[in-house]
């Protein structure tokens, strides 16, 4: 990995701190962090992100573990939240990264992680500021954990 990728990640993560009052802010921040991770050429930006979560399986893992009370609020809070009823359809029957042992638990978790991501970024529902910020300030800590342990991964 390109040592400049992994460093430009580890300041996002500190850039990111500066926003924890501004959910999507951090979001955003975490996020490109992680992209410059996964940015690996030139295929659809799904299929990227897919390829490299598949390929850091054993960190997703340890995340869905480590963080299994979070991912559970978070999937409460998007099925009682009408403004995230299309994150929720979308992850009705892929729930296995509720059970991390489960086969495709990666592959869920990817999915749900990567529909939040849409949503945020292009705003594929109405906007409401106190439920993206509820929904944010969920899933920040477990992405700013992912990244931390794939910059890890890089640098031992």
């Amino acid at each position: 990995m390109d040592t400049e990728k992994i460093e430009f990640a580890r300041t996002s993560i500190k850039k990111s701190a500066n926003f924890t009052k501004d959910p999507l802010i951090e979001f955003i921040i975490l996020w490109i962090g992680l992209n410059a991770l996964y940015n690996d050429g030139d295929d659809q930006e799904n299929e990227k992100f897919k390829r490299y979560i598949q390929a850091n399986k054993a960190i997703i893992q340890k995340i869905l573990v480590s963080h299994k009370e979070e991912i559970r609020s978070l999937v409460e809070l998007i099925y009682k939240t009408p403004q995230h009823s299309r994150i929720g359809e979308y992850i009705k029957t892929r729930q296995s990264f509720l059970r991390p042992d489960s086969d495709d638990s990666v592959l869920h978790f990817q999915q749900l992680i990567y529909k939040v991501r849409n949503n945020m970024f292009h705003s594929e529902k109405s906007w409401n500021k106190e439920s993206e910020a509820s929904l944010l300030k969920i899933l920040n800590p477990v992405v700013k954990d992912m990244l931390s342990l794939m910059i890890k991964s890089y640098v031992g």
